[in-house]
């Protein structure tokens, strides 16, 4: 029973595709590692990250073909971060990092964009090579947020700052080529 209960409740701990940790786990984590930081008096990053061009794949592929792509990016986000951090999918295509020993923004930014290069390369599937795109957004522990609802959310607002500005820029991009 006492296995079968701790199997339970490591199913319930870890996103069901991924196998990264759940939201509830996240969370948890985000929470005792902010505590820490603030007994320590050092900073702390959390990057919020949602795949770009993910949802035509799903729509012309199908779904299992999504789902390769999700654990592939799942995996190379576990490949580019520390032991040390943490990597969790908190819906369909965003995922979040927490990085507790992140001393900077610049460290925290150089992270990001190791992460982003390498969910940008080719995945392979069954219907042969896709690419999608990833804009992240940083916020850091205190001078972003108090406490773990605070940082998510100034996070999330940061990483919806960037897509936006990203997507802005393309139809000027696209003009420009088809000069």
């Amino acid at each position: 029973l006492r296995q079968e209960a701790a199997r339970a409740r490591d199913l319930s701990d870890r996103d069901g595709l991924t196998g990264l940790v759940g939201r509830d786990s996240f969370g948890q984590s985000v929470s005792q590692a902010l505590d820490r930081a603030r007994r320590g008096g050092y900073p702390a990053a959390l990057l919020y990250i949602d795949l770009d061009r993910f949802k035509p794949i799903n729509d012309t592929y199908g779904h299992r073909c999504g789902d390769q792509v999700l654990c592939e990016v799942a995996e190379r986000m576990r490949n580019v971060v520390r032991e040390s951090d943490t990597v969790a999918r908190v819906g369909g295509d965003e995922f979040v990092v927490l990085l507790p020993d992140t001393t900077d923004e610049a460290g925290a930014m150089a992270v990001s964009k190791n992460l982003i290069a390498a969910i940008e390369k080719p995945i392979d599937t069954t219907k042969g090579p896709l690419t999608v795109g990833a804009s992240a957004g940083v916020g850091l522990y205190p001078e972003n947020g108090a406490n773990p609802e605070e940082l998510l959310a100034f996070a999330d607002k940061a990483m919806y700052a960037r897509k936006a500005q990203a997507s802005t820029s393309e139809p000027h991009l696209q003009e420009k080529n088809q000069e």
